[in-house]
């Protein structure tokens, strides 16, 4: 007596046109022989591993394949509810498949739990996230956040969308590289730009005046709204942060990295002096000489650039 199996290799190989007469009739033993076809197919007659199938796995490669009656009949032309009953063993989300279930991404919940569950498999930490969605592979989970909050007031859906996913987290706004000037309150500002100085560069409030300029932004969460709500002014930022006028800023040039854009001929001056004199003197000397920062001194010196930013 031949097995489903054998009926289904028939199938396959174009010997038989159809399964026989009231194969899917009764829906446990249907669904039951519908499993033992489907692995088969994919393990035995295809040979595709867990990843190759769920790049192509659609209601339309079972469906190619003979299975048409039993996904349509008992599992809702889901293909998602087919491979997961076939191999339990893969522990497969739905997520995972390239066509996710139809109206899979219109839950909020499902974002939220696909987004955790990812971030647990591949131990993505919170520090992890702050690199951003692209960087660690949460890119359909935040297009899907966007289209499903579309009529949101809400351009920066990243920032908003990991205080979603992880409200325990209690990620700062600062902690963003570039979020719009819209979504920064007055406080949001005072109390980053402070935690900034204690925290980050550990700054007493008597040391900010002798040590800030415009490059200590540069590289940090503050660099987009220090440039967009204070022109990169360290005067009237400091002035906004404390809400008091700072005596200590007579000469506002002091607050400021020089801008000038450097020539070929100075570079070369730069790299040729530095090459005779490497140390931190050097640095600083050449630094005052051609009025660009210390930190462009440096990048000239290791060929990283040839003009101050």
């Amino acid at each position: 007596m031949f097995s489903i199996v054998d009926v289904y290799k028939q199938l396959l190989l174009g010997e038989l046109k159809r399964f026989p007469p009231y194969t899917w009739d009764l829906e446990k033993e249907a669904i039951d022989n519908f499993k033992k076809c489907f692995r088969y197919l994919i393990v035995e007659h295809l040979e595709l591993s867990r990843e190759s199938l769920l790049n192509i796995l659609t209601t339309s490669f079972i469906c190619k394949y003979k299975l048409t009656t039993p996904l349509e009949r008992y599992l809702s032309s889901n293909a998602y509810y087919a491979v997961s009953i076939t191999f339990p063993e893969w522990n497969v989300y739905p997520w995972e498949l390239k066509v996710v279930p139809s109206g899979y991404w219109e839950s909020i919940g499902n974002i939220v739990d696909g987004a955790r569950t990812y971030c647990t498999i591949n131990k993505i930490t919170r520090t992890d996230l702050l690199k951003g969605a692209k960087e660690i592979g949460l890119e359909r989970f935040t297009l899907a956040y966007r289209r499903l909050n579309k009529d949101k007031n809400q351009t920066d859906y990243y920032y908003d969308f990991l205080r979603t996913i992880y409200p325990e987290y209690n990620f700062r706004i600062w902690e963003f590289k570039r979020v719009t000037i819209d979504n920064w309150t007055d406080q949001d500002i005072r109390d980053g730009v402070i935690w900034f100085f204690e925290t980050v560069l550990k700054w007493k409030k008597s040391e900010i005046i002798n040590k800030i300029n415009r490059d200590v932004f540069d590289n940090s969460g503050f660099a987009y709204i220090f440039k967009k709500k204070f022109n990169r002014d360290c005067a009237s930022l400091l002035e906004f942060v404390y809400d008091e006028k700072f005596e200590e800023l007579n000469n506002l040039s002091s607050m400021r990295a020089h801008t000038r854009k450097l020539s070929p001929k100075e570079v070369r001056e730069i790299r040729g002096y530095y090459k005779d004199n490497k140390s931190k003197g050097a640095i600083e000397f050449l630094a005052g000489k051609y009025q660009v920062s210390s930190d462009n001194i440096v990048k000239i010196c290791r060929r990283e650039t040839w003009s101050n930013i």
